[in-house]
């Protein structure tokens, strides 16, 4: 899943993202953990409990109008991807973690 997370009328202070390792409201990541458990939860409740997340996730701060588009259309256009990153994850790699 790729999306674009706008956050607008932030409150995040010096105070709170000072605190490494403590979950900040309104932050990307609990964002995004929020997302993930909420859809994890309705997968179980409707037959899909083999249903599976990635455990990280990538988040990039978008600067500009240009950075926008070009990570807009990859994102429109990385489905046409899934058949050849499908064939790259079923060839052996010496690292069994890749």
């Amino acid at each position: 899943m790729h999306c674009i997370i706008e956050i607008k009328n932030s409150s995040f202070s010096s105070e709170s993202t000072n605190q490494y390792g403590k979950p900040v409201a309104g932050s990307v990541s609990v964002i995004v953990n929020h997302y993930k458990g909420r859809v994890k939860k309705w997968c179980y409740e409707n037959g899909f409990g083999d249903f599976e997340w990635q455990g990280r996730f990538y988040d990039r701060v978008i600067r500009d109008n240009k950075e926008y588009w070009a990570i807009e259309n990859y994102i429109i256009n990385n489905p046409a991807n899934w058949e050849q990153d499908k064939l790259r994850r079923d060839l052996p790699t010496a690292n069994p973690d890749e």
